[in-house]
């Protein structure tokens, strides 16, 4: 055998030893792959459609909530003066609730809790009281606003109740049947809801909740689970137990602005049918 005979038998050795090499090395490093119909959906999922972990936020537990809104929750004493048949002077005294509204200071109410009445004092969650200096209220959408005096104080903030949905969660917040203030849990079940309160008053645009109310509930919020105020609860259409099997609460979208009128002129213009919400207590208003 001629040396370049040789040589090419070297070279062909050394190919096929080389070659089984590779082989056995890709034998065993090759990972077990297994391939489900789902893989290619993560493939084909654009970027915007992935969550992104670093920006994902974790929902509040309904008692995370409870905890961080109960400091702004106050309760609502109202001294009324009214007359009976036979003209002799009779004293009372309405409970209710309210929220101390962030950064401001400004309690936020309901109308009836408030209205007719010679004195208010509202008692913050540390067992502090103020006596208010003024009442600014809308009887028309049953809303009150009173100013204590005080704004280095805890207070919650308004969210949109426009982005609400049936089916949400809420927690509605009171003085429950003015023992103390207690929380409760529902969802909504309409964002369109209309009562009528008495021959004078219709609200509308209510939001309905399954959360129970009682007396002593109405002027306190209804939070989303954020911790926002979406609503003011009222309690004008309780039953003859004292609870209603829905809840209602004037919504945010509607009572936001109503708010920042109180606070600014001390009374809500309605416009499309002239000024309306005209003080009417006989505490003085701001503006």
């Amino acid at each position: 055998m001629g040396i370049q005979c040789k040589i090419r038998y070297v070279i062909i050795l050394i190919l096929l030893l080389s070659t089984l090499t590779l082989a056995l090395v890709g034998c065993v490093g090759a990972p077990n792959f297994t391939f489900s119909s789902g893989a290619s959906y993560i493939i084909d999922q654009s970027l915007s459609d992935i969550p992104n972990s670093a920006n994902a936020t974790c929902p509040l537990r309904v008692e995370d909530i409870i905890n961080r809104v109960s400091p702004a929750i106050v309760t609502i004493n109202a001294d009324i003066t009214s007359y009976d048949s036979s003209g002799c002077q009779v004293c009372d005294q309405l409970v209710g609730s309210g929220w101390i509204l962030n950064p401001s200071g400004f309690i936020v109410t309901n109308n009836h809790v408030v209205e007719g009445a010679k004195t208010v004092t509202v008692t913050l969650s540390n067992g502090q009281t103020y006596t208010a200096k003024a009442v600014m209220t809308d009887p028309a959408d049953d809303i009150a606003v009173i100013d204590i005096g005080e704004s280095n104080i805890c207070g919650v903030t308004m969210g949109d109740s426009s982005k609400i949905r049936v089916g949400d969660q809420v927690i509605a917040i009171g003085n429950v049947l003015g023992e103390e203030i207690k929380a409760t849990w529902g969802t909504i079940s309409s964002t369109n809801s209309t009562f009528i309160v008495d021959t004078r008053e219709t609200l509308y645009n209510m939001l309905e909740t399954s959360a129970p109310i009682a007396h002593g509930n109405s002027g306190g919020p209804l939070l989303n689970m954020d911790g926002e105020v979406i609503g003011i609860i009222t309690g004008a259409c309780l039953t003859r137990y004292g609870t209603e099997v829905s809840g209602y609460a004037i919504s945010s979208f509607i009572a936001e602005p109503i708010i920042q009128q109180l606070i600014r002129n001390g009374y809500a213009d309605h416009a499309g049918y002239g000024q309306n919400g005209s003080d009417t207590s006989e505490f003085p208003k701001t503006g």
